[in-house]
């Protein structure tokens, strides 16, 4: 890697930790290019030279520092695939979920009640990684719909209930919504494929 990309490198850490710092101290509609670049330490030009505006800065830190979202988002879709009737690890998948969207409530929030770009860009992230994970998981498998369909309806299905579940004020526990995920969602589809591949 060369000086020019170790320089751009940094300067997208520091403006993602800055964006991320911020949301955490105020509401996001409030938060302005020049506060992101003066938390970052780097002139308002500069920040232009890499994001065209904070929502494209937004998407990148969501990128970038929710890794952890996506992998824990697919975690409950390999309940698909398991003769296992036993729920425990299922639900546990699911409270993981829950529970890192409840750590990281704030950001969630933007997300979910801001512009449709961001909702959009996680609902194709996430999509994305659940397709890429039925296609390595079940390649010799029969699926009764195709599996673009299924990743769409498991991701969009999924980020609908914690959407639903933030709006609410959290009304149930990581655990119980866990229990619900699998339930609602998980498990109609899973006894599907099942009956399809026995």
């Amino acid at each position: 890697m060369n000086e020019e990309d170790r320089r751009v490198k940094r300067t997208r850490k520091l403006l993602n930790n800055a964006i991320y710092a911020l949301i955490e101290e105020k509401p996001y509609e409030e938060i302005t290019v020049y506060e992101i670049a003066e938390r970052a330490d780097i002139g308002q030009r500069t920040f232009y030279r890499h994001y065209g505006s904070k929502d494209e800065l937004l998407i990148d830190t969501m990128k970038n520092n929710l890794i952890d979202f996506r992998k824990l988002l697919v975690l409950p879709t390999t309940a698909l695939f398991s003769d296992d009737q036993a729920k425990s690890n299922h639900t546990e998948n699911g409270r993981k979920l829950f529970a890192y969207i409840e750590q990281h409530e704030a950001l969630f929030s933007i997300i979910f009640q801001g512009s449709t770009t961001l909702y959009q860009s996680l609902v194709k992230l996430a999509d994305q990684k659940i397709l890429k994970m039925l296609n390595t998981m079940a390649a010799d498998k029969v699926s009764p719909v195709p599996f673009e369909i299924v990743s769409h309806y498991l991701t969009t299905a999924t980020i609908e209930v914690v959407k639903w579940w933030l709006a609410q004020g959290k009304p149930y526990s990581p655990e119980e919504m866990g229990k619900y995920l699998f339930l609602l969602v998980l498990k109609p589809n899973r006894d599907l494929f099942l009956s399809y591949n026995s």
